[in-house]
């Protein structure tokens, strides 16, 4: 009985620490992926392009897929929401789920907003300090 009992137990840690590794390794890949958003966001910015439409352009990007958030977002826009508003709709709830397997996470969703507020100069700046945050 005793052994069983410690199969089972064995087993149980097991199978918590296969899922444990998985959901970290779609964390980490989560930031990376954030990490390369940022840097196109970063040269978007640079030739002058609107956030919106770099968003909406690369939310169906599959290199970005961990970012599930951001097809959310333009298909918000679409509809008619203000980008700040979209973007904090969809990137907070993300980030708390990566939160709860990373651990501490960049502030994602304050990012869009203050970039909307920010004149061009400014958007390079804040666009560096994110990608430095995530990495």
């Amino acid at each position: 009985m005793r052994a069983a009992a410690a199969v089972l137990l064995f087993a149980a840690c097991l199978l918590a620490g296969g899922l444990a590794r998985d959901a970290l390794r779609r964390g980490v890949r989560s930031l990376e992926q954030l990490c390369l958003f940022l840097r196109r966001l970063r040269f978007h910015a640079r030739m002058r392009r609107p956030l919106g439409a770099a968003i909406t352009e690369m939310a169906g990007d599959p290199d970005l897929a961990q970012l599930a958030f951001l097809p959310e977002c333009a298909a918000l826009c679409r509809r008619g929401t203000p980008l700040p508003q979209a973007w904090r709709q969809t990137a907070e709830p993300f980030m708390c789920r990566l939160q709860a397997v990373c651990g501490q996470t960049p502030p994602v969703a304050s990012y869009i907003p203050a970039l909307a507020a920010a004149d061009g100069r400014q958007v390079d700046a804040l666009l560096e300090l994110y990608e430095a945050q995530a990495r």
